[in-house]
């Protein structure tokens, strides 16, 4: 029987009922997949925010929204004899 559920501390809260006994002994298989979040997770959380106190970053931003509404014009040709 394969039973999805939520860790949450300790416990894991099943997501769907299941009809076994009270404290019926039970073996958890936790995929690759699942392990290798938290590793992930903590080194995307070393640069999240990392240019919340950068002075520079309005600059940049400022630059870049600049450049996006640059119009540079399109040539078109009048000339309808060709």
């Amino acid at each position: 029987m394969i039973i999805k559920g939520v860790v949450k501390g300790n416990l894991i809260e099943l997501l769907e009922p299941v009809n076994i006994s009270d404290g019926l002994e039970i073996l958890i298989h936790i995929t690759e997949d699942f392990c290798q979040k938290e590793p992930q997770w903590q080194e995307l959380e070393k640069v999240i925010g990392i240019w919340k106190n950068d002075e520079e970053i309005t600059d940049i931003f400022n630059d870049i929204d600049k450049e996006r509404h640059l119009n540079y014009g399109k040539e078109v040709n009048l000339d309808f004899d060709n």
